[in-house]
């Protein structure tokens, strides 16, 4: 892993630096072999807002659930990797942010399965040489 990072110019700084962790919180995640759970205090927060009275309330609450957004896409995708249109398709059905059919594409691209499961539509095979026939054709 260190080669890697060599090799790609990253820089470490040996203060921030964590090692032979199991588990490891990242940006509002829990990182871990197995995945990127959410973290409880996150749900928990969501879960006991209060009602929200004004606008500037609203805003604070869907400004949590943001933080959710690809969560939810990765769940969702998760079952199919079926590509960009199925994948808006699902998270529209149930959800709605801003900018949602930006996300949703950026977030499909950049998935590996999806990338993986894609059926190539524009392939081009080789040319290749013909035999010249030494007749006609005979029905």
């Amino acid at each position: 892993m260190f080669q890697r990072f060599e090799e790609y110019g990253v820089v470490q700084n040996a203060s921030k630096t964590v090692q032979g962790e199991t588990l490891v919180k990242l940006f509002g995640h829990k990182v871990t072999a197995e995945g990127i759970p959410a973290i409880p205090e996150k749900v928990a927060a969501i879960m006991n807002f209060p009602k929200a009275e004004t606008v500037k309330e609203l805003r604070r609450f869907l400004a949590i659930c943001n933080f959710f957004r690809r969560e939810i896409f990765n769940k969702l995708n998760a079952f199919s990797h079926s590509g960009i249109r199925a994948s808006l398709k699902l998270v529209v059905e149930r959800y709605v942010w801003l900018s949602m059919r930006h996300g949703v594409t950026l977030w499909a691209r950049t998935c590996l399965q999806c990338q993986r499961a894609k059926v190539p539509w524009h392939t081009r095979s080789e040319r290749g040489k013909l035999e010249t026939p030494n007749s006609r054709f005979h029905w």
